[in-house]
Parts: C-alpha cells; sequence; structure tokens
C-alpha cells in the first residue's frame, strides 16, 4: 500500500509486520513466553538475558534449559546448555522445564468428603489435623452418603516406591479416639456407603465361600448367544430381499433399519418404501433404531462436561447393581432402577427381556420415552488407578463384619477393630421393633496366626441399646439379632362357607379349632356342620409324597405283568389304559381337596370328647357347607347322579335307583364316603361287617371289576387308589350343594 494512501479496515482484517532482525523464542515454564527480536546489530544474546526478557521462571527452582537449533546441513539437534552466558543464536527456541515434576510437602484429600483437594503438611501433620469437623462429610445431592467406620491413607513407600493402605476410622479421628501421622504425599480416602457395601460383599463372599475366586471385575461379559439356524435362515433371505431393492442398496442404514423392522415382526417385501416412510414420519424412531444397529462402545460415547485430568484417566469401576444407591445413601434394588438404567429394546414390551420375540409386537417407538433421560451409572473408587483400587479393597475387606436378623438394614459392613456394636447397628440403619435384647450374639473367629489355628468364640449378651457401647467388634465377626418369641403363630387360616364372620384369622400357638369357629361367630341356620371340609397343607405334602410313591409301584407293576409273554393275552387295552389314566392322576396329586381331614366340629361332641378339639396350623381351611339333600352314587352305575335322600334308604336302594351297576362293576368293593371324608366299605370284606349308615351329602362309589390273572399283585392298590379319588370327589360334591 502506497504511503500516505487511505485504507478502509475490515472486520478479521490481519496486520502482518515481518521480521527486520534476529530473533529467538523461548518457552516453557517462563513469566512471558514469546518470540524476542534482537538488536539490529547483535546475532546472538547470552541465555540470561533472554530469560531476563521473558520475565524469569514462573515460580522459584531449579530448572533444566534446552535449546534447539538448526545446524549448517538443516538437521535440527536438541541440546541442554548449563551457564547463563551461554550464546543463542538467530533461529534457536529455548526451553524450561523443572528438573524435578515433584510436588512435596502436601496431602490430599479424597473421596466422600465436600472439601477435596491438596493440603500443606505443614498444617496437617496428622489426621486430626485434616478431619477437623463433621461439617467436611455433610451428604451431597445425587452421591452417597460418606462411610465413616473405614478408610484409608494410601501412602508411597519411599523405599520401594510401592503404596501401602493404612486403615483407620474417620468416626474415631472425629471423636479424638484414634490418630495417624502424615507424610508428604500421602493421600486420605474417604469411602462412602456404596464402596463400603462393594467391599464388604466381596469379602462376605470370600468368607463364605474360600475356595470360590471371587472375580474382581463386577461387570464381565455376557458369552455371544447360540446363533439359532431359523432366525439365520431368515435372516439370509430377508439380506436377499433387500439387496434386489436399488433404493436400499444405495443406502445401506436405510436397508439395515428395514432388515431391523422384518427381524420384529414387520413385513419385509417392499419394505424399503414403507422403512423410509415409518423412518421419515418419527425421527425419534430412527434415531433409537440407528443406535441400536451401532451401539457406541465406551470411547465413544458421549462423556459429558470436561473432567479433570486425573479423574479422566482413573474414572472408577462401575458400581455392581445390588451396590446402587439413591441421593440419599440407600441402598436401592436393581430392578427399581432397570427402567431408568437400561434402554428398553425397540419392540419389546417393558419388563420383557432383551432377545425375546414378541409375535406382532409394533416396532414404533414413543418419542417421550426415546428423550427420557437416564440416571447415569454410579462409579466407584474414582481418582484412583486399577492397582491402588485393588490394594485398596483387599486391605479393608480383612476388616469384614457381618450383623443378621432384626435390623433394617442387615448384611456385610466394614468396621475397624475395636468398632462398638452401637456404631455398626447404626450402619445397618438400626433394630427393627420385634427385637429380642434379652439375649443376642457374637460369634468370633480367634485366630493364633503362629500356630495356624483359628477358635470360634460366641458371646451372649442381652443389653439395652444405651449399653451397646460396651461390646466392641473384631474383623469377622458375625452379629445376630433373634426377633421376640411371640404367641401368634405364623400365617393365618382360611373359615369359609355357612359361618357367620367368614375370611382370614390370625391364630395364636395351640389355639383350638373350637376357638376359632367361635370367633367366627359359629354356624349360620342353613350349616350342615356334619360334612365340613377340613384341609390342612401338612397332610396334603404327605398325601402327595405317598400318591407319589403308590405311582411309581403300580408302574413298575403294570410293566413287569405288560412284558410277560404269557399274560399279553390275558390282559386288554381297556384295562391297560384304565390302570394307566389312574397313575397320571397320581402324578397330577389329588386336587383341589388335597390334604382333607376328617374332623368333628358339633360343640356337644367336642364337650364331651375334648381331644377331638382339632389344633390349628397355618394355613388350614375349614368350609361348611349348605344342608345337602342328596346322596350322589358315582362308578359303574347306569346313571351315575344325586338322588334325594331318604333315612329309610340303603346302599342297595340308592344303586338300584341309579340303574343298577354296569358288566364291570366290582360289587365286592363298593364304599360309602360319609359327608365328613372318611370312607365305609360296604358288605364286609373290608372295615364294617355291617351295612353303612347314610347321611345327606354320602357318596356311594361303584370301582370297575379287574380280573383275576396277574392282576391280583395291584388290585388292591388299584382300589385304595380309587378311594383316595372318590374322597375328592365327595369333598367337592358336599360343597357345591
Amino acid at each position: 500500500m502506497p504511503r500516505g494512501a487511505t485504507y478502509r479496515w475490515r472486520r478479521a482484517t490481519c496486520i502482518v509486520v515481518p521480521l527486520q532482525t534476529s530473533s529467538v523464542a523461548v518457552i516453557g515454564q517462563v513469566k512471558r513466553p514469546a518470540i524476542y527480536e534482537l538488536p539490529p546489530w547483535q546475532l546472538a544474546a547470552p541465555l540470561s538475558t533472554l530469560m531476563a526478557m521473558a520475565g524469569g521462571p514462573e515460580v522459584r527452582g531449579s530448572y533444566r534449559y534446552s535449546v534447539l537449533r538448526t545446524r549448517e546441513d538443516g538437521k535440527r539437534e536438541m541440546a541442554q546448555v548449563g551457564g547463563g552466558t551461554t550464546p543463542i543464536h538467530d533461529g534457536d527456541v529455548v526451553f524450561v522445564t523443572p528438573t524435578a515434576d515433584v510436588s512435596l510437602a502436601k496431602v490430599d484429600l479424597r473421596g466422600g468428603t465436600t472439601l477435596n483437594g491438596s493440603y500443606p503438611l505443614e498444617t496437617v501433620r496428622s489426621l486430626r489435623g485434616l478431619l477437623t469437623s463433621a461439617d467436611m462429610f455433610a451428604p451431597t445431592v445425587g452421591r452417597p452418603l460418606p462411610y465413616l467406620l473405614a478408610d484409608a491413607v494410601i501412602r508411597l513407600d519411599p523405599a520401594t516406591l510401592q503404596r501401602t493402605v493404612i486403615p483407620f476410622s474417620a468416626s474415631d479421628v472425629l471423636e479424638g479416639k484414634a490418630d495417624v501421622a502424615l507424610q508428604s504425599n500421602d493421600v486420605v480416602y474417604i469411602t462412602n456407603v456404596a464402596e463400603m457395601r462393594y467391599i464388604a460383599r466381596k469379602a462376605g463372599d470370600v468368607q463364605r465361600n474360600p475356595s470360590r475366586k471371587v472375580n474382581d471385575h463386577p461387570d464381565p461379559l455376557a458369552p455371544p448367544p447360540v446363533p439359532d439356524p431359523a432366525m439365520a435362515a431368515a435372516l439370509a433371505q430377508q439380506s436377499a430381499a433387500l439387496n434386489a431393492n436399488p433404493a436400499l442398496a444405495a443406502d445401506p442404514r436405510l436397508a439395515q433399519l428395514v432388515a431391523l423392522q422384518g427381524a420384529q415382526g414387520l413385513p419385509v417385501s417392499g419394505a424399503a418404501p414403507g422403512g423410509s416412510s415409518l423412518l421419515a414420519a418419527n425421527p425419534a424412531y430412527a434415531a433409537a433404531m440407528a443406535g441400536q444397529l451401532n451401539p457406541q462402545g465406551p470411547g465413544t460415547q458421549d462423556q459429558g462436561p470436561p473432567r479433570p485430568e486425573e479423574e479422566r484417566l482413573n474414572p472408577g469401576i462401575v458400581a455392581p447393581p445390588d451396590v446402587i444407591t439413591s441421593q440419599d445413601g440407600s441402598t436401592a434394588r436393581a430392578e427399581d432402577d432397570q427402567d431408568q438404567m437400561t434402554p428398553t429394546p425397540i419392540g419389546l414390551p417393558v419388563g420383557a427381556a432383551p432377545g425375546q420375540a414378541v409375535a406382532g409386537q409394533s416396532a414404533y417407538l414413543n418419542p417421550a420415552l426415546a428423550q427420557r433421560p437416564r440416571r447415569p451409572p454410579l462409579r466407584l473408587f474414582a481418582g484412583l488407578d486399577d492397582d491402588t483400587r485393588r490394594l485398596l479393597v483387599g486391605t479393608l475387606g480383612n476388616y469384614h463384619v457381618t450383623v443378621v436378623g432384626e435390623v433394617n438394614s442387615p448384611g456385610d459392613f466394614l468396621v475397624m477393630p475395636g468398632a462398638t456394636l452401637d456404631k455398626l447397628v447404626r450402619a445397618a440403619g438400626g433394630l427393627t421393633p420385634k427385637v429380642d435384647l434379652h439375649a443376642f450374639e457374637v460369634t468370633s473367629a480367634d485366630i493364633d496366626n503362629a500356630s495356624g489355628l483359628s477358635r470360634t468364640v460366641r458371646h451372649s449378651y442381652g443389653l439395652p441399646v444405651d449399653q451397646f457401647a460396651q461390646v466392641t467388634l473384631k474383623p469377622f465377626d458375625r452379629v445376630r439379632f433373634n426377633p421376640v418369641f411371640s404367641d401368634r403363630d405364623t400365617g393365618d387360616v382360611t373359615l369359609a362357607g355357612e359361618v357367620k364372620f367368614p375370611g382370614g384369622y390370625e391364630i395364636l400357638r395351640g389355639e383350638h379349632l373350637s376357638s376359632v369357629l367361635a370367633r367366627a361367630g359359629g354356624f349360620t341356620n342353613a350349616a350342615y356342620p356334619a360334612g365340613v371340609v377340613f384341609l390342612r397343607q401338612s397332610v396334603a405334602e404327605a398325601q402327595r409324597d405317598t400318591l407319589q410313591k403308590e405311582a411309581d409301584a403300580l408302574e413298575r407293576q403294570i410293566v413287569a405283568i405288560v412284558g410277560n409273554a404269557g399274560n399279553k393275552a390275558q390282559v386288554t387295552d381297556g384295562e391297560i389304559a384304565y390302570v394307566t389314566q389312574m397313575i397320571g392322576r397320581l402324578r397330577q396329586g389329588t386336587g383341589p381337596a388335597s390334604g382333607r381331614v376328617a374332623v368333628h366340629v358339633d360343640p356337644k361332641e367336642i364337650a364331651a370328647h375334648p381331644e377331638l378339639d382339632l389344633v390349628m396350623e397355618p394355613g388350614d381351611q375349614l368350609v361348611v357347607p349348605r344342608q345337602p339333600s342328596a346322596v350322589v352314587v358315582s362308578g359303574e352305575v347306569m346313571a351315575p347322579g344325586g338322588i334325594q335322600f331318604r333315612g329309610d334308604r340303603s346302599v342297595d336302594d340308592y344303586i338300584a335307583m341309579a340303574g343298577g351297576m354296569t358288566e364291570i362293576a366290582d360289587d365286592d368293593h363298593v364304599f360309602v364316603v360319609q359327608p365328613d371324608g372318611s370312607a365305609i366299605q360296604v358288605d364286609g370284606g373290608g372295615w364294617l361287617s355291617a351295612a353303612p349308615k347314610l347321611a345327606p351329602g354320602s357318596v356311594i362309589v361303584v370301582p370297575r371289576k379287574l380280573r383275576h390273572f396277574t392282576w391280583d399283585s395291584i388290585l388292591m392298590d388299584i382300589i385304595q387308589v380309587t378311594s383316595q379319588l372318590a374322597i375328592t370327589g365327595a369333598s367337592l360334591a358336599v360343597i357345591s350343594k
């Protein structure tokens, strides 16, 4: 631009003034790093002069000076210079760096405090000087609560340059009961509740299963799924159809999206237009589908705002599901956070397992769900490298104790030797209202390292809560708080049917049936006490076991009989089918009336015979039916069914009114099931020689006849099975009337 001419400046105009003389550069730990021009007559300058021009070093200390210069052959070399009179020539670059990057006389405070950072050693000579107030451990929103019963000083041994961990209790330090002298470069780490639970759980697993190797990484990779041949063939067919579409061939991402739609039950033929319109109409769906097809790895995911260099290099490990903590520090179940921590796969309903196929399930995604923020994973031991973390976990794991029973949060904890029981109980959430303080126990391990033996010592205490500080704990202790013994039994009994106040009733230990009936108001006017159905779970289980054994025995005998060539001509297919059906019914149990017990509930009869008053058990059921008006005839008769009751009719009369017996009826083994569930055989050959007395609600059972060839060995078993199943039918018949 000519001298004197005017120039109109514009935004972002840059003026370049070329160097007219020799120049050198000074960079590094100086106050004014820059390029400096030398006077026109000067081709070099002493190092001391250049350092003065750059303002000198940033801070006092020892520095190393290096010069990057160009040789005559054009190559560049780095040379170290010592004195301040060393000449620095045109084009040289001076580097100023500290001789040793080591910080001395400082202590770092990390972990669960609000005042983390570096502190001068001259002002914090010990833990008491560093941890001066409980306000340093105030809860922080969004982070777990600090844990003050097991913390650590991480120290670098100057002789071996290896780290060691010195455990301590911050609670004891605040109370003036403990102190540790600090050294330069010590790291005081305050654990939080989640980290404590992680360490204690690992230590508890090792103690309970010494032979099992505990994996130090809580998030192992799942094995790859086994490919399904049918799915592979379907995907191959879809891939061939997609390759034939030129629109999809031009956009591989769109082809992947359409293929995924087809895999989830959407039509694939002509899928390109449909898939394209679907993605265009729902951007949230397209974004979610793209995220599933190309999930970001740990290195490409959004890591949030920038973090300090140390935290970025040592972010910590992801907390396992069982140590996830809420903002108030309380632990939460993994299922509670499942919808926040794990995205719901496209095309699957909430709660469905990933990979589960849902026929006809739409792949549309709710945009509101796609934009819902997820809780970031909780990271443990942030800022500690892997070796230090393993050392911390292994060392603090040696101070593991367990508390079980009547505390609000039982489990594994960490405490220092000499910790008192009151602190452990507070860490476990306190005692429940049902705790028995008359006798709680502490089981300890008396370890003798010299002899290589450990002896178990158990102490029983009976102390009020305000005296728990008298009990001191040791590593590996196990504290048990039992519940108070109550005369109330565990579980209810149920009364249904014709009682005045049906429903569930809690019972006392040893309470009788008559007492429960009185609490239920007694029977109504329509009740039929002679036909009550009383069901007991313990009896049902015993019946099931017995019937399973009988089924096994029948099955073995059938196989032996049918396998005999001499019996094949004598055994018909119908007889085999009948016994096989009987075995199947035994395998399935005895139906809804399983566990029936014949009881007496008539107050006059119980008053005369108190031993008939049954003692109740949790889970018992009593059904009081209405007064029936019929007798049921079942089995091998011409017209099974109910016949109106008359007191002057006999068993033969009712069978005759049912059309008589069929040709395959066994008239020698007819029996009657009484309304109370008991069975009586008719016409001798059984339990009574006299004809049984019938009552309303009785059931007459006529079994099927079996020929007496080689079936004799199982004939009685078949009749017993038929009797037991008939009792069930009688119970149902009485209840339904």
